[in-house]
């Protein structure tokens, strides 16, 4: 449905290249994952945890159009009904 929509859907995690590999795979992800594993991007964005010498990012999401500006900032994602939200953002944004 992503695709229908013209639609580019793009996983950022702070996991090295081969923990998304074996990850993409596991669940066949049609979507690729993106190593940030300095967390620069998280950081930007604003969603990088400091623990001590560990760092994490919230599972969080952002619908960009295609000039870059972030239209939606999703806080909380509930992984069972995260894409129909989205979609439906997506759709609506198009309408306009």
């Amino acid at each position: 449905q992503f695709l229908k929509s013209n639609a580019v859907v793009l996983g950022v995690s702070l996991d090295d290249v081969a923990s998304h590999q074996k990850f993409s795979k596991k669940l066949g992800l049609p979507f690729p994952i993106l190593a940030d594993d300095k967390g620069d991007l998280a950081g930007k964005f604003g969603i990088v945890r400091n623990l001590g010498i560990t760092k994490i990012a919230k599972r969080e999401s952002f619908l960009i159009n295609p000039q870059g500006a972030v239209m939606y900032h999703y806080t909380s994602v509930n992984t069972q009904t995260h894409a129909d939200q989205v979609l439906k953002d997506l759709k609506n944004l198009q309408k306009k």
